[in-house]
């Protein structure tokens, strides 16, 4: 096959092979470590609902909310169902947590520009602010 002419068929089929054979090679490559960390994290109990949860950071033993681990839980209510309660997410709640989340990335909107202009090292400081807006 000529490097040059490679279709993107052809590409595709390439990198899906590599990629499922690299897959398949590090499945079993976790350290003793790793795995213990693992199983450290799966026996922490599942977040009560209503209040700020905190977890250990199984790598440098930080207190770090949920939220900090990416798991943030949408509001919910209690609505009636066929006479049986339903948890539903509370859509106005939401609505105001995305407001107050835009609202202060629209604040720091500069000081955001500037800080992925200097981590990648690529894009335009005025651009970005643009972007941000």
């Amino acid at each position: 096959m000529d490097n040059k002419n490679i279709t993107r068929r052809n590409f595709l089929k390439i990198l899906g092979a590599g990629t499922v054979a690299s897959t398949g090679m590090l499945i079993g490559c976790k350290t003793k470590n790793e795995q213990k960390i693992e199983e450290e994290y799966k026996q922490q109990v599942e977040p009560s609902k209503g209040k700020m949860t905190h977890r250990q950071n199984p790598k440098n033993k930080d207190d770090v909310s949920l939220l900090g681990f990416g798991m943030m839980r949408l509001p919910t209510k209690t609505v009636k169902v066929n006479g049986e309660d339903k948890e539903e997410i509370d859509q106005e709640q939401v609505n105001n947590i995305i407001k107050a989340m835009s609202m202060a990335g629209l604040e720091h909107h500069m000081e955001l520009a500037k800080l992925a202009v200097e981590e990648t090292g690529r894009g335009i400081y005025e651009d970005k602010i643009t972007k941000n807006m």
